[in-house]
């Protein structure tokens, strides 16, 4: 059942394959990262070296549980030509991939989101294309504008190997594979390519937590989210079951728990970019 509940979180969840994920050795952890480096100095003969240091800053970790309980039928169970316990495993396996997803791409740090502020809200202006006044919809995402959202992640963060895009399904079928067509010739082996749907070369991610389209809203995310975005998990999917919790209703209970957090932090700012950029809508 564990194999089940792990193997559709991988699958369908987005985060667990963008993020850089590190094991927490508690509940709370302090991952340390590069704040600033040495610096070249040009010293006279016999002149003393000035001395710098590497320092380094911290994203902090803090692991929140999740959790999933179900109750199921022991007619059910007894009765079934399908393994119902499996299948209740997968689609719990399931709610917490997409609820991970919503995290990521929605999270605006209150409790409806396990207190995690995702990617959406941590775009500031330093990261956002911004569409014309009146350019309301994702319909009017031009390829200037896939082009500029490249362009706006830091080079600091660029690895060509980690590079890649989230967005809807229905967005890249309406929006980014009209315009790939549209460019004709050989041309559309240059844009898009590859064993599963790529842009520029990079591979793009599916999920129906992205905004669909409206007026202020992020249709296209892009860039190095493993650089930007770490995923600290304290334990995995776990899985209990019992017969006794409810007795009287002849059912057996089953509880799925996950410990992890989500720290977005090196999210472009109002004036600098980081390591992702987004292609918003204009309000009006």
């Amino acid at each position: 059942l564990a194999a089940a509940v792990i193997n559709a979180r991988e699958k369908v969840g987005v985060a667990p394959q963008v993020c850089q994920r590190v094991v927490m050795p508690s509940d709370s952890f302090d991952l340390p990262k590069r704040s600033a480096g040495q610096t070249v100095y040009y010293p006279g003969e016999a002149s003393a070296i000035t001395a710098s240091d590497k320092t380094y800053a911290q994203v902090a970790l803090t692991a929140v549980k999740r959790a999933v309980m179900t109750q199921i039928s022991n007619e059910l169970i007894a009765d079934s030509i399908v393994s119902v316990m499996d299948d209740v495993a997968a689609e719990a396996g399931h709610a917490l991939a997409l609820q991970m997803d919503k995290e990521l791409i929605l999270g605006d740090g209150t409790s409806t989101y396990g207190g995690e502020t995702g990617l959406i809200e941590s775009c500031a202006a330093g990261g956002t294309v911004d569409l014309a006044s009146g350019e309301t919809g994702f319909s009017s995402i031009a390829l200037e504008d896939l082009h500029a959202v490249v362009g706006k992640v830091n080079d600091k963060f660029w690895n060509e190997t980690s590079m890649s895009w989230i967005m809807r399904r229905s967005t890249f079928a309406e929006v980014v594979q009209k315009l790939v067509y549209a460019a004709g010739g050989n041309t559309v082996d240059t844009i898009s390519g590859g064993q599963r749907p790529q842009l520029f070369g990079y591979p793009i991610y599916f999920t129906d937590h992205m905004p669909a389209s409206a007026a202020s809203k992020f249709g296209v995310l892009f860039g190095n989210f493993n650089a930007g975005v770490v995923m600290g998990e304290r334990q995995g999917v776990e899985i209990a079951s019992s017969a006794d919790y409810a007795f009287n209703l002849d059912v057996m209970t089953m509880r799925l728990t996950a410990r992890y957090d989500l720290n977005v932090h090196e999210a472009p700012g109002a004036s600098s970019t980081g390591a992702f950029a987004g292609i918003k809508t204009a309000a009006s």
